[in-house]
């Protein structure tokens, strides 16, 4: 009687979390002002991320992408120009490798 033995492969767990300063940094004369949004974001094993920034006037950014050489935080930013007085949020939404979305960050931009 022979057994065959298989090597067993530990495939590290990769997932995310977001963290998002708060509150955002708000400068400008409202022509246009800009609404500067900084975070993070922590992985727990190299490997990448793609992830939107949500807002809420229903835009969002383009795709974007970080690979993490190694586990650990990258940094992440965001800037809206607003033209006018306006009360929003911003979020970030990781897309892969497992969803997941940031809480809002709310801001006023006040416009005389």
């Amino acid at each position: 009687m022979s057994l065959l033995l298989l090597p067993l492969l530990f495939v590290a767990s990769f997932s995310v979390d977001v963290t998002l300063d708060n509150p955002p940094t708000v400068a400008g004369n409202c022509n246009p002002t800009r609404v500067h949004i900084t975070g993070c974001l922590t992985a727990t094993a190299p490997g990448k991320v793609s992830y939107v920034w949500l807002r809420s006037d229903k835009g969002a950014s383009s795709v974007q992408s970080l690979e993490f050489r190694k586990a650990g935080p990258l940094p992440v930013s965001y800037d809206w120009l607003v033209r006018s007085s306006y009360s929003g949020w911003v979020a970030l939404k990781v897309l892969t490798p497992a969803p997941e979305e940031s809480r809002k960050i709310k801001f006023d931009v006040v416009c005389k």
